[in-house]
């Protein structure tokens, strides 16, 4: 066993040697392992939403952002000094690595059935048709410039802005294609987005910098993209839907976590429960299983991807 000593720098080292080891094999077929598994006990989330603590995986350096589509879990990971960045395609059951999306880094990722789009810390944003789990395709991509956040459906596609305010693309998006539609939602950042549908119809959940609210946006209102509800909620750095449930990762260490809305009411969320996760920085949902992307408990820049099962 290595001492708490000189675990930190052998670590470094390691994803280093590893990142290294993924460019120099670039030639070879199937993209490299990003996560290394390790057995954890039981961990319960506070009442009335029962969460166990199943799996907890180590990623390599640079992961920043995760999403959940119908039977795959995606990974972002930014471009770094020992990350050579890329959108991981896993087997969001056993979290082995399916394929990787060409030429492409990314610090935020959405997923929306076959297509995957992500947008990358120098601002290009690229669509990708993953029907092929082994081999996503370049759809489409544009300059999004200072864009801050990023969600998708199957219809829409939307950005998040430093000025407070939104654009939405149709799709399949033309690069050179006009916003389909715009909303100013406040003088703050965007700091995150999440697209959701029911039968109540879709809806977008928007959180600004300066605000420790959710933003409700009616998606089929007939004049537009419309401003519906403002719910208090913690400052939040992370949104995803999924079925029923919001998904918040909240901002700092206090309170911190991450926070389940119910949304049998879309129109209206409501506070469900939370789980007290520090260092959190992104969550996703699908089915029983509910993904964390935390910060490692060692410090350093490698992240930690948690996975939990729902017991009821």
């Amino acid at each position: 066993m290595l001492s708490g000593r000189l675990r930190r720098p052998f670590s470094a080292l390691a994803a280093c040697a590893l990142a290294g080891l993924a460019l120099a094999c670039a030639a070879a077929p199937g993209p490299p392992p990003i996560l290394r598994v390790e057995p954890l006990g039981s961990v319960r989330a506070e009442k009335p939403a029962c969460f166990r603590l199943s799996r907890r995986v180590r990623g390599e350096s640079g992961l920043a952002d995760l999403a959940c589509g119908e039977d795959v879990l995606v990974v972002a990971q930014a471009r770094g000094e020992c990350a050579p960045g890329g959108i991981f395609l896993l087997d969001p059951w056993q979290l082995a690595t399916l394929g990787q999306a060409p030429r492409a880094d990314a610090r935020l990722v959405a997923v929306a059935g076959a297509t995957i789009c992500g947008l990358s810390a120098g601002g290009e944003l690229a669509c990708f048709d993953a029907a092929d789990r082994a081999a996503p395709v370049l759809g489409a991509s544009l300059r999004a410039g200072a864009a801050t956040a990023l969600a998708v459906d199957e219809a829409d596609l939307v950005l998040g802005w430093p000025e407070g305010g939104i654009t939405v693309l149709s799709l399949p998006f033309e690069p050179a294609a006009a916003p389909r539609a715009a909303l100013a939602l406040g003088s703050a950042p965007v700091m995150a987005l999440a697209l959701g549908s029911g039968a109540a119809g879709r809806f977008l959940y928007a959180a600004l910098d300066d605000g420790e609210e959710l933003i409700v946006i009616d998606m089929d209102n007939p004049s537009g993209p419309a401003v519906v509800r403002r719910v208090a909620a913690p400052a939040a750095v992370h949104l995803a839907a999924s079925g029923e449930t919001l998904l918040l990762t909240a901002r700092g260490a206090k309170p911190g976590g991450l926070y389940l809305f119910d949304l049998l009411d879309p129109a209206a969320p409501r506070l469900d429960a939370r789980i007290p996760l520090q260092g959190c920085r992104a969550a996703a949902l699908l089915g029983r299983r509910l993904f964390a992307l935390t910060a490692d408990e060692e410090g350093s820049d490698q992240a930690m991807l948690r996975v939990w099962s729902r017991d009821s």
